[in-house]
C-alpha cells in the first residue's frame, strides 16, 4: 500500500512568503571575485583542451572555492527552503557562448543535466519562439506559465536579459499546500495521492502511448518524505482524453490544488535580473511565470538559460513519478533532428 503522509510537515522548505520577509535577497548566494577567478580559469580550461560544453563534467571543470559555495546552494535546495538565487554571473563580460559554458560549469557541480525536450535539449533557452510555432511547449512561448514542477531533482534558471514587461517569477512550497489540503480535506489530500494518468503531449517514445498506463501522484511520500509532481497540462490533457473516466472527486481535489497553487498568499515572486539564476527543488516547490513582452524589434528580448539537474543520492521518491519511462529523473525521451516540443493543447489551463 501507497505511503499517505498523515502529519503536518514542519520543514524550512515548507514556506510561506511571510516567511520571508527580505524575499529574493532572503534566498541569495553571491559568487565573489575569488570564485569567478577559478571559474574564468575553467573556462580556459575547457577552451585549451576543445571540449564541447555537453562533454563537461565536475570534475572537468574544476572550481574548488565554488563547489564549497554550491554545497551551501544544495543544502538550500534539500534542506532549507527548496529555493536559490545565485548572484553575479558575468553576462556583461562574456559572450553567450561562454557563458553558457560557464553555466554548465558551475550547473554541474550540483548534479547531472538531463533532456528537457524531444530535441535533446540539456541546457535549453527560454526564449519566445511562437511567430515560427504557435503550438510550442510553455518554455518557449510567452504566456503565462501556471504552477508545476520539472522533470529533475533541481531546476535553474540563468538570466541573460529580460523582456520589456512581465516574465515574473513565481514560487510555492509545495509542502505548504499539502500541509492545509490536510488541514482543510484529507480525502481530496488521499485524491492527490493516488493521482492521474498523464498526457505526454508527444514526447512519448516511439511506439509508447499519449497516456502514461500508470496513474501518476501528485503527492506521495517515500522514507517519510513527502514529494509531488505536477504540470496542469499534462494533467489537463490527460482529463481531456479519458473524459467522464474523472471522478468528481479527482476533479474537485484539482480545482483545490489549483487555487491553492496560485493563491495570492502563497505565491513568492520576484523577477530575476540579468546575471542572476535561480535553482529550486522541484520535488517539494512548484514555479511559474508570468506571461511577458519583448520590445518590437527584440532588440529587448527575454532570454533565460534552463538547465534539469538529477541528483543522484538525492531525494528518494516513488517510481510512479516516471512519466516517459526514462526513469524518475531521466528527462525526456530524445526524439533527435526534426522534432519539437510542440503540441496543440485542447484542455484550457486555469
Amino acid at each position: 500500500m501507497a505511503e499517505f503522509h498523515d502529519a503536518p510537515i514542519r520543514h524550512p522548505s515548507a514556506w510561506r512568503p511571510a516567511d520571508l520577509a527580505g524575499g529574493k535577497d532572503d534566498l541569495a548566494f553571491s559568487l565573489e571575485p575569488e570564485h569567478l577567478g577559478e571559474i574564468e580559469a575553467a573556462l580556459r580550461r575547457v577552451r585549451a583542451r576543445g571540449l564541447a560544453m555537453e562533454e563537461i563534467a565536475a570534475a572537468g571543470f574544476p572550481v574548488p572555492k565554488t563547489a564549497g559555495l554550491l554545497d551551501r546552494v544544495r543544502a538550500a535546495l534539500e534542506n532549507g527552503p527548496g529555493l536559490a538565487v545565485l548572484r553575479g554571473f558575468p553576462v556583461e563580460r562574456f559572450d553567450q557562448a561562454d557563458i553558457e559554458t560557464i553555466y554548465w560549469g558551475v550547473s554541474v557541480q550540483l548534479g547531472t543535466p538531463t533532456s528537457q525536450s524531444v530535441m535533446g535539449d540539456r541546457l535549453g533557452h527560454v526564449i519566445d519562439v511562437t511567430d515560427k510555432d504557435p503550438d510550442a511547449r510553455a518554455y518557449r512561448a510567452r504566456r503565462k506559465l501556471y504552477p508545476h514542477t520539472d522533470f529533475s531533482d533541481f531546476a535553474g534558471l540563468l538570466c541573460l536579459r529580460q523582456g520589456s514587461a512581465g516574465g515574473v517569477n513565481q514560487f510555492v512550497s509545495g509542502l505548504t499546500v499539502h500541509n492545509l489540503l490536510r488541514e482543510q480535506r484529507p480525502d481530496l489530500l488521499r485524491a492527490l495521492y493516488r493521482g492521474m494518468p498523464w498526457h505526454r503531449l508527444g514526447e512519448e517514445k516511439p511506439g509508447e502511448p499519449d497516456l502514461t498506463a500508470h496513474r501518476v501522484p501528485i503527492f506521495s511520500c517515500r522514507d517519510g518524505l513527502v514529494s509531488l509532481r505536477y504540470s496542469r497540462t499534462y494533467v489537463g490533457e490527460a482529463m481531456h482524453d479519458l473524459g467522464e473516466a474523472v471522478t468528481a472527486e479527482e476533479r474537485e481535489a484539482l480545482a483545490l490544488f489549483d487555487a491553492l497553487c496560485t493563491a495570492p498568499e502563497l505565491t513568492l515572486e520576484f523577477s530575476l535580473q540579468p546575471g542572476e539564476a535561480v535553482f529550486m527543488n522541484n520535488f517539494t516547490m512548484l514555479h511559474g511565470r508570468s506571461a511577458f513582452e519583448d520590445s518590437p524589434g527584440n532588440e529587448r528580448r527575454r532570454h533565460l538559460l534552463r538547465i534539469w539537474l538529477a541528483v543522484p543520492d538525492g531525494r528518494p521518491v516513488v517510481p510512479e513519478l516516471d512519466v516517459f519511462g526514462t526513469g524518475v529523473k531521466g528527462g525526456v525521451p530524445v526524439r533527435g533532428e526534426g522534432h519539437t516540443p510542440s503540441f496543440a493543447r485542447r484542455a484550457p489551463v486555469s
